[in-house]
């Protein structure tokens, strides 16, 4: 049997993630949240922010700066949250800030939460302040619960 490449076990087990949900959750709202292709299409990137191509995804090197992307949503439906955040570093943590609710992450692993927003929400990852999150952002999701 073939090894698969880190890519591909990636996508083989988004797939998998997807199956598993079927008809529970819609359509993926957050345009290449998996960092396949050069981020800079979907996302407004500022500060330190950069893409590990090879691995497919983004660093933060302990410098302030927005990773963010404008979602169209609706605000009477709920949305499944998900992102995964890799080697944190520095005191505070990372800032996610979806429309107009913020959570604050300073710990390595697979984040997920049910969310409510306006319409035309933006999904925003950055250091809770200038100088304190070194880390690792990838497989950023959101998804409508049906």
């Amino acid at each position: 049997m073939k090894k698969l490449t880190r890519a591909q076990r990636k996508r083989k087990r988004l797939r998998e993630l997807d199956g598993a949900f079927s008809g529970i959750l819609g359509a993926e709202l957050v345009k290449n949240g998996d960092f396949a292709t050069d981020p800079s299409v979907d996302w407004t990137i500022t500060g330190s922010w950069t893409w590990n191509e090879p691995k497919e995804l983004m660093d933060n090197s302990n410098t302030a700066g927005n990773l963010e992307q404008s979602i169209a949503i609706s605000d009477t439906k709920s949305y499944l949250l998900e992102f995964d955040v890799i080697g944190v570093f520095g005191f505070n943590g990372l800032q996610v800030v979806f429309s107009n609710s913020a959570i604050f992450v300073k710990k390595t692993g697979r984040w997920s939460g049910l969310v409510k927003a306006g319409t035309n929400a933006i999904i925003k990852f950055n250091p809770q302040s200038a100088g304190t999150f070194e880390g690792i952002l990838d497989n950023v999701s959101v998804r409508e619960i049906l």
